[in-house]
């Protein structure tokens, strides 16, 4: 994991993009409206929209007290 985790971050700040070709199997999507991330452990997987079940509850909550979710 930390090989991996160390090679992203060189492939960022070298090319400005951690999966700059094929060599990792995958490719991290630069982060839109679709809210993808990369879950960096034994292997790289790329999921979309982080604890968003999270996100639901806190929004409501903020709503509920009137005030804006930012």
């Amino acid at each position: 994991m930390v090989r991996l985790a160390c090679t992203l971050f060189t492939n960022f700040a070298k090319y400005g993009n951690p999966t700059p070709d094929s060599s990792l199997g995958i490719s991290w999507p630069e982060y839109d409206d679709k809210e993808y991330y990369a879950d960096i452990s034994e292997t790289l997987t790329i999921g979309q929209k982080l604890d968003a079940e999270c996100m639901v509850f806190w929004k409501s909550v903020y709503d509920d007290a009137g005030l804006q979710f930012v």
